[in-house]
């Protein structure tokens, strides 16, 4: 007689717990495979009823057919609200997350895939959601990291001796993570060598140079723009001939272009105009130091005044 795969039979058992003794019955294959398609499965409670008793359950363990898949063995724990109930529960990723790390094709990855907790609540989360936001190379997240984030009623497995292990790292390319470590010794390097006025000054100049950069790169485009809508005027005109349509498009384009060559103009005038007015000091610790300084001479003044008086 052939027996469909749904029919077939697997043991079940809900193990000793306490006062509570095993508890054996049979599962067919069907309804062994309804309760692995659960969403999260292995961490959230079932209700088995047995002879007219409803016990409260977690799945302990799975065992499926090395060869064939299908179910083996179904193993279950009693859950007690109240008393402490163990659950391995999987480590996952935030849905959304930034890290500027991850982004510059960092490399992430987990050390630990679980975390094993004990909980006496009734509700407790069935997965553990890390946050990679703050995580960097030299700020891995640990298992304390993880304790710390757990509710009320729900602890940490005793098991973990050191709060220390890493759970999740993050990694730089190599010649990337060198050419960062590079760039901080340069900038401690010169606001040694210079001061810190000094190297504020230096940022300034640096910062007014890539601006001046950005401007001429921009100008330069924009030239080539015109010029091109130029060229392309001309081509026009020569292949037009008398259709009117074209030639009212054309009207439209030279309008364009000498709209562009004027807010051109107008850019350059109030960069000019820029120009001649005299800079003002941007570092505001000069300011208050020139202020301090004639603030020294007026009372220097004040006080020759008083003593020829005298």
């Amino acid at each position: 007689m052939c027996i469909r795969d749904s029919q077939k039979l697997c043991p079940a058992v809900i193990a000793q717990r306490e006062e509570f003794s095993d508890v054996d019955f049979i599962l067919t294959q069907s309804q062994g495979f309804a309760l692995r398609r659960q969403t999260d499965a292995m961490t959230r409670q079932f209700y088995v009823s047995i002879e007219g008793e409803e016990i409260r359950c977690v799945i302990d363990n799975l065992s499926l057919h090395p060869v064939e898949s299908w179910i083996i063995q179904v193993k279950f724990r009693r859950f007690i609200p109240g008393r402490p109930n163990r659950l391995v529960l999987p480590i996952t990723l935030k849905k959304e997350f930034k890290n500027s790390y991850f982004n510059k094709e960092g490399t992430l990855k987990f050390r630990l895939d679980e975390i094993e907790i004990v909980t006496y609540n009734e509700d407790y989360p069935t997965t553990i959601d890390i946050d990679i936001e703050n995580l960097t190379p030299l700020d891995p997240i640990r298992v304390g990291d993880i304790m710390r984030s757990l509710p009320d009623g729900v602890l940490l497995s005793p098991k973990y001796k050191n709060l220390h292990e890493i759970v999740a790292t993050i990694s730089m390319p190599r010649d990337d993570y060198i050419k960062d470590i590079e760039e901080h010794q340069e900038e401690w390097r010169k606001k040694k060598e210079m001061g810190e006025d000094a190297y504020d000054e230096y940022l300034e100049q640096l910062e007014d140079q890539k601006i001046k950069a950005q401007e001429e790169e921009s100008k330069k485009s924009h030239k080539i723009e015109i010029a091109d809508l130029e060229k392309d005027i001309k081509e026009y005109e020569a292949q037009a001939g008398e259709d009117t349509e074209v030639l009212s498009m054309i009207e439209d384009l030279k309008r364009f272009t000498e709209q562009q060559k004027r807010i051109e103009a107008s850019k350059q005038a109030k960069k000019e105009a820029q120009a001649k007015r005299p800079r003002k000091e941007k570092s505001l610790k000069k300011i208050i130091a020139g202020m301090s300084a004639q603030l020294k001479a007026e009372l220097g003044q004040e006080d020759e005044g008083k003593g020829k008086k005298k």
